[in-house]
């Protein structure tokens, strides 16, 4: 997370990024995936993709990307789709919470928690189609967005993604073990 985000530049109790990544992702495996578009481990907001569907993807969507990048190798061609989170919650918060306890019945009243260093709530992890989505927080023409509100568990932080239909079937396409296009629910 340092090459990302700086060192100061995310929690290191929690895994939350405290502002916007401002280096390459760096990924220490000795191989990437073979497949075209996949996420890595862990990573459940970030999107890599191969090369060739970069520039695929870059011709026919307005995104950007930036490099990813091996320790002592530097660039590696593969590219991350860079997704900017939206200022308008996506969620109404009892929609979420009873979302949340129907998802994770052993977890009592208990809908997420509060990381005691950075003072970010991070909510239980659940689906992007358990709960309906505020149509206010559609109101972007971006390819791909990301949620306000944070998810996860211990030191596994992430944010909800939400792809236009199009750059979904493309990544689906590309990558059909990995991928699949779900409809959510809009209020």
């Amino acid at each position: 997370m340092d090459p990302m985000f700086g060192a100061e530049g995310w929690c290191h109790e929690c895994g939350t990024p405290l502002r916007d990544q401002t280096g390459p992702l760096t990924i220490q495996a000795s191989k990437f995936p073979t497949a075209k578009a996949w996420m890595p481990n862990w990573m459940f907001d970030v999107v890599c993709l191969a090369s060739d569907l970069a520039k695929e993807v870059q011709t026919q969507f307005p995104v950007q990307l930036r490099d990813v990048h091996k320790p002592r190798e530097g660039a590696t061609g593969v590219k991350q789709l860079q997704v900017e989170a939206t200022n308008e919650r996506w969620y109404d918060t009892q929609e979420l919470e009873r979302a949340i306890r129907n998802r994770h019945r052993h977890g009592g009243e208990r809908t997420g928690l509060r990381c005691s260093a950075c003072n970010t709530w991070k909510w239980l992890p659940i689906s992007e189609a358990d709960v309906a989505t505020r149509a206010e927080a559609l109101a972007t023409d971006q390819a791909i967005i990301a949620s306000p509100e944070i998810f996860g568990d211990g030191s596994s932080s992430f944010r909800h993604l939400l792809f236009r239909e199009p750059l979904a079937q493309t990544l689906k396409t590309a990558s059909p073990r990995l991928w699949d296009v779900t409809s959510i629910r809009v209020s």
